[in-house]
């Protein structure tokens, strides 16, 4: 088990040996949808198998703001002054897709929206 340096949280799962993604859903029943649920993500989103859609305009609300670099053994966080606007590219159409988070626990109640760069 790892704990994250700056979270202070027990970390039950991990990226490899015995807590890696191929057996997260072996870690506990609030793991289990890791192993058997219908929606998992990453989905491999190729442009050719893309249909149609009449998606939304979506839309940005991002603000200048600090960050720092934390690395806590599971994402990256950060804090300092950035623009994240200034990230994005000019296109904005994108890809939508019913999936789940990437890790732990695995839920799917999540909606993927993807930028076509």
């Amino acid at each position: 088990m790892n704990t994250g340096p700056d979270t202070g949280q027990n970390n039950d799962w991990g990226y490899h040996g015995h807590v890696g993604p191929s057996r997260w859903g072996e870690l506990g029943d609030k793991f289990a949808v890791c192993s058997f649920g219908s929606e998992q993500s990453p989905v491999n989103t190729e442009t050719g198998d893309a249909e149609p859609a009449d998606l939304t305009h979506i839309t940005f609300h991002y603000t200048p703001s600090e960050y720092r670099i934390v690395n806590n053994g599971h994402t990256i966080e950060t804090d300092s002054l950035i623009n994240p606007a200034a990230l994005l590219p000019s296109n904005r159409d994108y890809f939508a897709d019913k999936g789940s988070l990437t890790t732990p626990p695995c839920s799917e109640n999540v909606r993927w929206c993807v930028l076509i760069a």
